[in-house]
This record gives structure tokens, C-alpha cells and sequence, in this order.
């Protein structure tokens, strides 16, 4: 459906024309129905999309916006078993945010701020810890007088872990997200692990232009066994 906002002119919000896709299953067993346009997972289900343009105090948020809950089989592969798992995506498009002043005109060469257009969120929210990747083209902006510093910056993270026969285990990320009929993968190593990428910086000063790619990683030593090693573990 579509949603609008109507008769709040004295807020300072806007919510633009709004589409909602709402999703639901609570039946332990998958739903398909063709002439109903319904494929559902096993439930407990429920998935919430939403298409739209938030504007609060001049400042605006645009993109396409996910939420889904859905049940994991757990460690043992198998659904409807005792280990089965209840796990959140939320999962975001098309973003795009303006931070700052826009000088009270539609164009961009006066506005200060900070801009990020092209944005994509992937998370995973489960028992077992958070993981996900934030990316998107990150844009300062100093008015007319400077020329804007811009970089594509992608930030990742995997906290999830297991404790298996006593032993803290890490867990590799493969999930797959549909937003907006379009399918992404979040794919990351076990962790603990971070990853910040800064490519395509690019600033210019005097008329010098300085351009860069960075990347930081932080990866957590494990045992042999594939364990996250701790204060406790043995060294050989």
C-alpha cells in the first residue's frame, strides 16, 4: 500500500508518498499460493519494507528500508528443531541524507554539511551476536568557496560467536537479503573481525588534488581448532 501524511503542516516533518509491503507467517510451514502471490518461509515470519522520503527539520532521509524476522535452523542445519534460532534483518537501499545547511536553495554549491548518497545497509541481528556492512559515498561539504571532499566508504563487522563443549566458536556470515526485487549477499569471515574501507578520497587544496584508498582490518587470532583463543588458553 502507500501511505501520506495529510493535515500536519504546522510539524516540521514531511513524509513523502510511502510504500509499505507488509509480510507475515505464522504457521510452521512454508506458505506458496501462486494465485495469491505468496511465498513465505516457515514461520514465525515477518518482513516489513518500506519506500520512502523522511524530511525533519530540513534535514531528509531518503531509501528503501527492510525489516525481517525469520526463524534459522540453528547449528544443527535442521528447522523445526529445539536449536532453531530467531534472527532479525534489517537491511536498507538507495540511501541518501543530508546533514547541515543547504543555504535555503535547491542546488548544492553553497551547502555545508555532510552528504552520503548511494547508501546500503546490511545487518544481522541474531542470539549469537551482530554482523553486517554500512556503505555509501560520503560527501564534505564547505560551501562554494571549497571544493567537496568525497571518499566511498564501507564499514564491516562480524561479533558472532558460539560456545560449542565449552569452547567460544566463531561464526562465518552467507545470508541473503531482498530489498526493494533486488538480492544481496552479506558474506563475511568468522570473526571477531572489523574492516573499514576509505577509497576514492579525494581532496583538493591550492589547486593540488590528493587522492587515496585505506583500508583497516582487524582480525582475531584463533586456535587451532578454529576457537577464539583467551587468557586461559594453553600456550604450546
Amino acid at each position: 500500500g502507500t501511505i501520506e501524511l495529510v493535515g500536519l503542516d504546522d510539524l516540521p516533518l514531511t513524509l513523502g508518498s510511502t510504500g509499505v509491503e507488509l509480510r507475515i507467517n505464522t504457521t510452521p510451514d512454508p506458505v506458496v499460493d501462486a494465485s495469491l502471490g505468496l511465498d513465505l518461509p516457515a514461520g514465525q515470519f515477518v518482513r516489513l519494507e518500506i519506500d520512502t522520503t523522511l524530511t525533519v527539520f530540513d534535514q531528509s532521509l531518503t531509501g528503501v528500508f527492510l525489516f525481517e524476522q525469520v526463524r534459522n535452523a540453528g547449528a544443527d542445519g535442521v528447522l523445526n528443531t529445539t536449536d532453531d534460532l530467531r534472527i532479525l534483518r534489517i537491511a536498507a537501499s538507495g540511501v541518501a541524507r543530508f546533514v547541515g545547511d543547504d543555504g535555503g536553495t535547491s542546488g548544492e554549491d553553497d551547502d555545508i554539511g555532510v552528504r552520503v548518497t548511494g547508501g546500503s545497509v546490511l545487518l544481522l541481528v541474531t542470539p549469537d551476536g551482530v554482523a553486517g556492512r554500512i556503505a555509501g559515498t560520503a560527501s564534505l561539504l564547505l560551501g562554494d568557496a571549497f571544493e567537496p571532499v568525497t571518499a566511498n566508504v564501507t564499514v564491516e563487522i562480524n561479533q558472532l560467536r558460539r560456545t560449542v563443549a565449552g569452547k567460544v566458536m566463531p561464526l562465518a556470515v552467507d545470508e541473503q537479503y531482498v530489498i526493494g526485487g533486488v538480492t544481496s549477499t552479506l558474506v563475511l569471515p568468522a570473526g571477531p573481525y572489523v574492516r573499514v574501507s576509505v577509497s576514492g578520497l579525494s581532496l583538493d587544496i591550492a589547486g593540488q588534488r590528493l587522492t587515496a584508498d585505506v583500508t583497516v582490518e582487524r582480525r582475531t587470532r584463533l586456535d587451532e581448532d578454529g576457537s577464539i583463543l583467551t587468557p586461559n588458553t594453553p600456550v604450546h
